[in-house]
């Protein structure tokens, strides 16, 4: 069975700074299982309208919850009522060097023993950046081999793919530990270029989820080329109708 569908929120950030509750009944309404928040939302609300309308709360992108951001990460965790915690960004100078790429798995296998006696699931979501080469491998591969093996990661396939490697393979080849995928789709040229709906670009999103085992399928879109929340839904009925994701609502 393929597993559910949810959308990351900062998708729909206009729109929930406008008026938030059209958005999440909108969601619902369109057979989303679930949504992945981000640290810009007001957790209280999220978890409100949620409930409201039946979405579960998958994850959450929070602060590296090291130092003040360490309480605040978790108290926002606890408000969502989510147990997966990820880390969504790092900069991108931090990748510059196998020795700043270990500096920054210590610091987040510190922050996932932490997590994990805490009760919560601890993973990390890559950027273009991560998949360049430092001394011949990928920052993605050398943070595979320094992070704790129960740190997963949220693959952000698209990324992976402008990043220069075939995101079928990396996902393949992290199996189980690729907890977490987030699908979007675009021409995969350049950092810049405006997304669109899962489908309508050069992503091969069935040849990605053929080797995947995921436990969210997660439709982002950072920009779009068109309306957002129509590319949302075109994407949640593409992913279902194909049937690489599974929904509420047949697509």
């Amino acid at each position: 069975m393929p597993a559910p569908i949810a959308v990351q929120l900062y998708s729909l950030r206009e729109a929930l700074q406008a008026d938030p509750e059209p958005v999440f009944r909108r969601l619902a309404e369109t057979g989303f299982v679930g949504v992945e928040s981000y640290r810009g939302l007001d957790a209280s609300m999220t978890a409100r309208l949620c409930r409201k309308y039946g979405l579960e709360i998958c994850s959450a992108h929070l602060p590296l919850p090291v130092g003040d951001d360490t309480q605040q990460s978790i108290d926002m965790a606890v408000q969502l009522g989510i147990k997966k915690m990820i880390v969504p960004y790092m900069p991108p100078e931090t990748f510059a060097s196998v020795a700043s790429i270990k500096r920054l798995c210590d610091t987040l296998n510190d922050a996932g023993r932490l997590l994990l006696q805490h009760g919560f699931e601890f993973g990390y979501h890559n950027h273009w950046f991560e998949l360049g080469l430092v001394d011949g491998r990928t920052g993605l591969d050398i943070m595979r081999e320094h992070l704790l093996p129960d740190i997963f990661f949220e693959v952000d396939t698209y990324w992976v793919q402008t990043g220069g490697q075939d995101a079928a393979a990396l996902v393949r080849d992290l199996g189980a530990r690729a907890r977490m995928l987030h699908i979007k789709d675009g021409p995969a040229s350049s950092i810049d270029a405006p997304m669109v709906a899962a489908g309508k670009g050069v992503m091969d999103i069935p040849g990605i989820l053929a080797g995947a085992q995921p436990e969210w399928i997660i439709v982002e879109l950072d920009r779009c080329a068109t309306d957002m929340m129509t590319a949302v839904i075109e994407s949640y009925r593409y992913l279902v109708a194909s049937g690489l994701a599974e929904g509420r609502v047949k697509a």
